[in-house]
């Protein structure tokens, strides 16, 4: 166990020594952190055109978010909303943000005028034209979930299981503000494409180096054994991994605490994500968001620590997750091949996204159905699983064969 402990740190040491993954690390949160800061830096233009500074269009923002904290989205605040940007000139459709009568009227309530939108997926054209009801923005809203059901080939147990969901919501919705919640959900996906990425430099190495460093004989030599060091490299991997993952996302959280404070944990997930009909606050997202970091991070890393096993070659290894990762950032499979539109929105670099995690694919189990962020963790630690005893029967032949 002694030797065991002292091989773990030394792998650790190993990996978080290295001059490149520190150099990553400082370069992925350097991004990071650029991405958060410089929204409001500068000044915003719309067509050439000065609008104000970022930092000014920030603070108004946050007090008109404030000012609509609390608030009820009933009859009287969607009443406000479409008669504030009924008064927005006809003829500057095109530019309605640059009028007075936009700055003035319309934008304190332009969250919850988009909030109209995402909700029912209605155009600003026919949300001038409504007549605001809160009954009939449900209605509106049960109509666009049910034709979204419909375009993703949902079954019909789905569809129930959605709109039994949908009724537990508690309605009105209230307006509460949520921008740090906002900001979190949604860079998720870059915080954790930009990690993985990072991450796949030391991993791609744990085993490539042993074999490039003629160190594989003296390894075989110990009196650990070839399975307890296999398993010492492989718990350096994930711990190294898995911590560093988790690092990241909470330096991106205390940064956005810094910008927008700690207001919207018990927000609806709705006012975050509007085509969701999950039961779930916005804080509750975020601590599910860690349980997908972890299992995502887990099936990674067992997947970049078997490749480094099988090819001996950190290049290539490195090589081959950076295809696979950017192939799944750039390619959509359309709704109409439902089993792989599924299978392909499921993969570990493009279920990290916001959409995907909370998503409407369900899996049946036993008269149940399990939405992506239940099942899909499972999953992961399955395959990781079987990831770690592929990479032991490709570590152990390697060993003995010296092939």
């Amino acid at each position: 166990m002694n030797n065991f402990k002292v091989l773990y740190f030394f792998e650790v040491k190993k990996m978080i020594n290295k001059k490149s993954f520190w150099i990553c690390f400082g370069f992925s949160l350097l991004f990071l952190l650029c991405s958060i800061i410089f929204p409001v830096l500068g000044s915003y233009y719309l067509d050439g055109q000065y609008v104000d500074s970022n930092y000014n269009m920030y603070k108004k923002d946050k007090e008109y978010l404030q000012a609509l904290n609390g608030r009820k989205i009933d009859n009287i605040l969607l009443e406000e909303t479409v008669s504030a940007y009924k008064k927005i000139p006809n003829e500057s459709d095109r530019h309605y943000t640059l009028t007075e009568e936009y700055k003035q009227f319309a934008r304190p309530y332009s969250d919850i005028f988009n909030f109209i939108a995402e909700f029912t997926n209605m155009q600003k054209s026919d949300i001038l034209n409504w007549q605001p009801s809160e009954k009939d923005l449900y209605n509106k809203r049960n109509t666009y979930l049910n034709s979204l059901h419909d375009d993703m080939k949902l079954s019909d147990g789905e569809k129930q299981f959605w709109n039994d969901k949908e009724k537990k919501i508690k309605k009105p919705l209230v307006y509460k503000e949520h921008k740090l919640y906002d900001e979190l959900l949604y860079k998720v996906y870059a915080t954790s494409i930009v990690s993985i990425m990072f991450l796949t430099i030391p991993l791609s190495r744990i085993f490539a180096d042993e074999h490039l460093m003629k160190t594989d004989q003296i390894i075989l030599s110990t009196k650990l054994g070839k399975s307890k060091f296999y398993l010492v490299k492989i718990a350096a991997g994930f711990s190294v991994s898995i911590i560093t993952s988790l690092i990241v996302y909470l330096i991106v959280f205390l940064s956005l605490i810094f910008l927008y404070g700690w207001n919207g944990f018990d927000t609806a997930f709705q006012l975050v994500s509007a085509q969701s009909s999950e039961n779930i606050t916005c804080g509750q997202a975020a601590l599910i968001i860690i349980m997908v970091i972890v299992a995502t991070t887990f099936v990674l890393s067992a997947f970049v620590m078997f490749l480094s096993g099988l090819l001996r070659s950190n290049i290539s290894v490195f090589t081959l997750s950076f295809i696979a990762y950017f192939i799944s950032m750039f390619i959509r499979v359309p709704f109409e091949y439902r089993i792989l539109c599924q299978v392909w929105t499921w993969l570990p670099w493009n279920f990290i996204a916001l959409w995907n995690t909370f998503g409407t694919y369900t899996v049946k189990l036993f008269g149940y159905y399990f939405t992506p962020w239940q099942i899909v963790p499972i999953i992961y630690i399955l395959f990781g699983v079987v990831f770690i005893a592929a990479g032991k029967k490709v570590y152990s032949r390697f060993q003995v064969f010296g092939t």
